[in-house]
């Protein structure tokens, strides 16, 4: 069973949840709270709740922490991330708990919040519904993190749960992948301009085909179809449907009865026809 706790959740429910818990995925945090106070309360003070719930229960389940890169830099919110992960190491010391703190770079992935704290989706929303991004430096540099990725790496730890032990604190998780502003908005503003040209990128690169999953996430409903050029004349139609750079393309190819297209050959190249119906539409 998953317990979640939440901002709707009361601290009776976390002495409930920490009765019985094998595993602690500490997410929670306040990154941008209307008083200052509330880095101190959200991130700090909550882990503190957290540790007393469970030495009230005598329950020494591991836990796993997702904290943050500015833990390492002197600001409010770097402050009560870095007193959050100084109250798990103290813990995991005390009680002989196994602790992992992660401090994670620039998460980014489907449906996080635009214009909060993930430029990739602050990218991805603008682009997708056409409008304008703002880039102060282009050739700023960002270390980047897929959800997916982090999310794999929780699973595994929940399924290895006793090689655990100790306490780590993760400075880079990997796949890590580290990428210029402009070179970012380049691999985002390149995917809407597929439906013009058809011409699909190399998803065989990590970041290109996370990029690319995150963006359709933030593409309206009403913009997921568009439409193809039929090319039509007396010998029947020609449409294309998908170009790669380097594996050819996909096309949708309408002859009339008697008639020869082409009438070529191309010594370096492999063409495939299925064929779908004949001149009586009958599937062969």
């Amino acid at each position: 069973m998953i317990y979640e706790f939440d901002t709707n959740n009361s601290l009776n429910d976390l002495d409930d949840f920490t009765k019985d818990c094998h595993i602690v995925f500490h997410l929670a945090g306040v990154n941008r709270p209307e008083k200052i106070e509330d880095f101190q309360k959200g991130n700090h003070d909550f882990t503190v709740s957290l540790i007393d719930s469970l030495k009230r229960n005598n329950n020494r389940a591991p836990i796993i922490m997702s904290s943050s890169i500015q833990a390492a830099m002197d600001n409010d919110y770097g402050k009560s991330k870095l007193a959050a992960e100084t109250a798990l190491q103290s813990y995991s010391l005390e009680s002989d708990v196994p602790v992992i703190v992660y401090r994670l770079a620039n998460v980014f992935g489907k449906w996080c919040r635009p214009s909060y704290h993930s430029v990739v989706a602050t990218f991805c929303h603008n682009i997708a519904n056409d409008l304008p991004i703002k880039i102060n430096d282009p050739e700023a540099k960002l270390n980047l993190i897929y959800i997916d990725d982090i999310i794999n790496e929780f699973i595994s730890l929940a399924e290895n749960l006793n090689t655990l032990s100790g306490y780590k604190l993760v400075d880079n998780l990997s796949p890590l992948h580290n990428i210029y502003f402009s070179g970012l908005s380049g691999h985002i503003g390149i995917i809407p301009r597929s439906r013009e040209n058809k011409i699909i990128n190399d998803l065989g690169n990590p970041l290109t085909r996370k990029l690319y999953a995150t963006y359709l996430s933030y593409l309206p409903e009403g913009k997921f179809s568009y439409p193809l050029k039929m090319n039509i004349d007396q010998r029947g139609s020609f449409t294309e449907f998908i170009k790669t750079p380097d594996r050819g393309q996909v096309s949708v190819n309408i002859s009339k009865p008697g008639i020869v297209k082409g009438n070529h050959w191309h010594h370096t190249k492999n063409e495939k026809f299925l064929v779908v119906a004949d001149r009586n539409n009958k599937v062969p």
